[in-house]
């Protein structure tokens, strides 16, 4: 194996996140957009990377894997910080024993959820969906929109409290949101399926490719998630952040919260923060949420909850 100069790799990978194209995207979009953009120039990568300033004793494929593992380690290093200490410091976990008759230490709860976050964050798909979540944790969209559905009392609060029949304070719904989200992203791991007498390593991703596979797609899911956190989390729980991922048609009358997470992860994934709005421009969340409203049945949005957060974005001026 020849040596490789991590040094230089990382300062090639930072040539890479300063392209115009990348350098204002988050992180997480970035990390996708040089692997695509890799993906795309292997050719001339494959000339470049093994010319004397960067490493000619070495073989393209094992230049190729050290620069995605570079690459991983930097965006992990720079998300998981962020992560662990909102976990700590912005959930309670207490309001798990308020929803089932477990009597679980929050703290270990908490620390076993961290673990969880840092086990699965280390597969590409995972993190890339992180940043939806990473947007609601950072700008506070779940105090904001849940403050206001809380005070409204229509649509929304309805299916969350009486059609879900989870009748929380604000707060503690807002911590439940959170644990939900913390969890969903684990189907964007690849896992082991055997079916027709074949092998396969699906996510949910390839599930729109392969829909016969979905039901036992979500059975095996939910046993990797009874395993690894069904001693402390109820399956109830489990469940719920494993919808959170599908289309409104698919989920159950009593899988609200799902539904509202599939907008909301779907509305700041891509968000982009504004400290100030230009006059007479409208405003993002406003925006968004009118697109979406038209575009409902076809990304498999609730339109009755998007009619909901329209009115709310508009009232509030987001």
């Amino acid at each position: 194996m020849a040596n490789l100069d991590k040094n230089r790799m990382n300062a090639f990978i930072e040539h890479l996140f300063n392209n115009p194209n990348i350098k204002n995207e988050p992180i997480l979009i970035g990390e996708t957009l040089i692997i695509n953009f890799v993906t795309k120039n292997l050719n001339t990568l494959k000339e470049l990377l093994r010319t004397p300033q960067f490493f000619p004793d070495a073989e393209f494929d094992e230049i190729l894997q050290f620069m995605l593992t570079t690459l991983r380690d930097k965006v992990i290093n720079k998300i998981l910080p962020f992560l662990t200490e909102y976990i700590d410091k912005n959930i309670d976990f207490s309001v798990i024993n308020k929803i089932s008759t477990k009597n679980e230490d929050a703290a270990i709860i908490k620390n076993k959820l961290i673990e969880f976050v840092t086990q699965i964050i280390k597969h590409k798909d995972v993190r890339y969906h992180f940043n939806g979540i990473i947007n609601i944790f950072k700008y506070g969209a779940l105090a904001r929109y849940l403050s206001d559905i809380f005070d409204r009392r229509e649509f929304i609060y309805n299916e969350l409290v009486k059609v879900q029949k989870l009748n929380l304070p604000v707060e503690d719904f807002i911590n439940y949101l959170k644990i939900l989200l913390l969890i969903k992203n684990v189907v964007y791991i690849k896992i082991p399926i055997e079916a027709n007498g074949k092998n396969f390593k699906l996510n949910w991703i390839d599930m729109s490719k392969v829909p016969q596979y979905k039901n036992k797609f979500f059975t095996i899911i939910m046993s990797v998630l009874r395993k690894e956190l069904g001693e402390l989390i109820p399956e109830d729980i489990l469940r719920m952040a494993v919808k959170s991922n599908y289309r409104e048609e698919e989920t159950e009358l009593n899988e609200a919260s799902a539904r509202l997470l599939y907008i909301l992860t779907h509305r700041f994934q891509d968000y982009k923060h504004y400290e100030k709005i230009d006059r007479g421009a409208e405003t993002p969340d406003k925006s968004w949420f009118n697109i979406a409203k038209k575009n409902a049945s076809y990304y498999g949005f609730e339109k009755r909850m998007l009619e909901e957060l329209y009115k709310i974005a508009a009232d509030n001026n987001w």
